[in-house]
């Protein structure tokens, strides 16, 4: 590693606990003591606030516009915001995530040396215009991928320079079972101790596919009367979320389905309630929760969504056949349910130590030193 110190600007969309901007978060806390590091986020999220104080923290806007006033200013902060992006275009960028697809504009127009840190599933690419993703894919010195499945997806819209494999990783030492904590948890959401309860986590949206969730529910329940299911994750959808909860109630299964709404630094404890993990997401670029359901010692069924074919293998979970088969699903878990044995722990708990931040935080400063000056 150079000791020569080096200017990088990063650039995010909110920082706040979404899982590209924790991704970030991680591996700036991290960073080589070589970098003068800004940090501009256009949000103000709540992880800014978390970084080490040698970093210069800067961000936009409190909110997002809601009044014809608010939205003026809006745009004076974005007008006087260029001007700070002007000031630093001689430092080498790192965005975080294609939706800053602005600052990427403007960062050509200037010349300025980019790292693209790409987390995004395959719609998200779709919602460009042909400038937009053209840029986005040609235009970066560097894109970092956050996992094969991504890295082939930027391969295909015709990325030839570099791409480098940066997987999501997490502080796994901070992520382990623990017996009174589920007590505690299960006992605060009235759940028998005899009841067996599969978790699923994160925003309640089309992707995430709550509905699959619900089908499985209702075929699983008829099979397993104790077995109760629990969503982790809220929603800016308030309508759909109430679709959700009136298909379960349709179904009469609304009491073995508990939706728990965002709840920040508990978010583990809530976790630590499931015995087992079910995984419905249509498209997963990766999925830290995956990793975290292993340590956790959970078993894992899911469908084939993306990149979570790269955490999971024979001997971990379980990947059904066929996408979207209620009844395929259905018969993995209540297989686990019948015989626990059948989730090894430890191979699981091993295989999710390789995503530890340590590993791949050391790797991303490597990437770092070999891109910039």
């Amino acid at each position: 590693m150079h000791n020569k110190q080096r200017y990088i600007t990063f650039l995010t969309p909110t920082m706040q606990r979404t899982g590209s901007e924790i991704v970030l978060f991680n591996l700036i806390s991290r960073i080589s003591e070589n970098y003068i590091v800004k940090l501009i986020s256009v949000y103000k999220g709540e992880l800014l606030f978390m970084l080490n104080k040698r970093h210069l923290i800067y961000y936009v806007h409190k909110e997002r516009p809601k009044s014809v006033i608010s939205k003026i200013r809006f745009k004076i902060k974005e007008y006087l915001f260029f001007k700070i992006l002007n000031a630093n275009r001689f430092s080498t960028w790192y965005i975080n995530t294609i939706v800053l697809w602005d600052y990427l504009e403007f960062a050509e127009k200037n010349k300025v040396k980019v790292i693209l840190h790409v987390h995004e599933l395959e719609q998200m690419f779709e919602l460009l215009s042909k400038e937009q993703l053209n840029r986005a894919v040609n235009y970066p010195d560097l894109i970092i991928a956050n996992s094969n499945y991504t890295k082939q997806l930027v391969q295909k819209y015709g990325r030839t320079k570099p791409i480098e494999l940066c997987y999501p990783a997490i502080d796994t030492k901070k992520v382990a079972p623990n017996s009174e904590i589920k007590k505690a948890y299960r006992s605060r959401l009235n759940i028998r101790d005899n009841s067996f309860v599969w978790a699923m986590c994160g925003t309640l949206d089309d992707n995430k596919n709550p509905e699959l969730f619900i089908d499985i529910a209702f075929e699983l329940i008829m099979l397993k009367p104790n077995t109760v299911f629990l969503w982790i994750g809220g929603t800016a959808d308030k309508v759909y979320a109430s679709q959700c909860q009136a298909k379960a109630s349709q179904k009469s299964i609304s009491d073995k389905i508990i939706w728990i709404d965002s709840v920040g630094e508990e978010y583990l404890n809530y976790f630590n309630c499931a015995d087992g993990f079910v995984l419905t997401s249509k498209k997963e670029s990766f999925s830290i929760v995956t990793v975290e359901a292993l340590l956790l010692g959970l078993p894992v069924v899911t469908h084939d969504c993306g990149g979570v074919k790269e955490i999971l293998r024979e001997d971990v979970g379980t990947i059904v056949v066929e996408k979207n088969n209620v009844s395929q699903f259905t018969m993995a878990m209540s297989s686990y349910m019948n015989d626990l044995t059948l989730h090894n722990k430890i191979k699981g708990i091993e295989r999710a130590q390789e995503f530890d931040i340590e590993i791949w935080s050391e790797k991303w400063n490597t990437i770092l030193d070999n891109y910039i000056d």
